[in-house]
């Protein structure tokens, strides 16, 4: 039994990353920011479900702090939660940003920090999750991109300085994905499910949307004691796409 956290596991792949670990028998850790009584599973010797604002770094210290006061360590860290607004170099707000950073690096930064505390103890896994953007991006997502750049690096860092403590970093590059928050967005622009496909379908190589599900094996191996060697290493689930 592995004790795994997960950062934004209420939803699309996050969620289907909870429910792989607990169906390998792993014990499992949410972090959501939706409130946590409307977690599909309750808390029980195996799931701890806690709601919070990733934003407020005192509360992502105290989450990671609180895991490891239950539960005494932490054998992975699995980094889904994000923020994708359409916002160019030329037009982004100052709000903008700072929202971007704050959810999708400064609170990865930090709660790396704090579980890197206990794992280096015994080593452990980090899985991030990264973007095609973060080579350099499209022109209506630059702050995005570059937030996903610096968690690139952070990756980086722990896999060349930490694998000496057994502590390994992997990235996990999800391409065209049809989740809960890619669905709003375009509904939001007045495009609908099907003409996203046939958009998705022409774009893609390999002719489709990637599901919830497609990623998650990939996220598994990388929890797994079958990747022990493997660390500062990327797979692009992607179906061949690349910006």
């Amino acid at each position: 039994m592995k004790n795994i956290v997960v950062i934004g596991g209420n939803m699309g792949v996050g969620f289907e990353v909870v429910k792989a670990c607990l169906k390998n028998g792993h014990r499992v850790a949410v972090a959501c920011k939706e409130p946590a009584d409307s977690f599909p599973v309750k808390d029980n010797d195996n799931v701890m479900v806690r709601s919070f604002d990733l934003r407020d770094t005192d509360k992502c210290v105290q989450f990671i702090e609180e895991v490891v006061a239950l539960w005494h360590r932490i054998d992975g860290v699995v980094f889904y939660a994000g923020i994708t607004p359409f916002s160019g170099l030329a037009d982004c707000t100052q709000e903008i940003y700072d929202n971007i950073f704050d959810i999708n690096l400064k609170s990865t930064f930090f709660i790396t920090q704090t579980a890197l505390k206990t794992m280096i103890n015994h080593g452990g896994s980090f899985v991030f999750f990264g973007t095609s953007h973060m080579e350099s991006g499209q022109m209506d997502r630059a702050a995005y991109a570059i937030s996903k750049g610096g968690v690139k690096i952070l990756a980086e860092h722990l896999s060349r300085r930490y694998a000496k403590f057994h502590i390994r970093s992997n990235i996990v590059v999800m391409g065209w994905t049809a989740t809960e928050g890619e669905l709003e967005l375009r509904k939001s622009l007045g495009i609908s499910k099907e003409e996203l496909d046939v958009e998705a379908s022409a774009y893609i190589p390999m002719g489709r949307m990637l599901t919830v599900n497609d990623p998650v094996p990939a996220v598994m191996y990388f929890l797994s004691d079958e990747s022990c060697m493997v660390t500062g290493s990327t797979i692009r689930v992607n179906g061949g796409e690349y910006i």
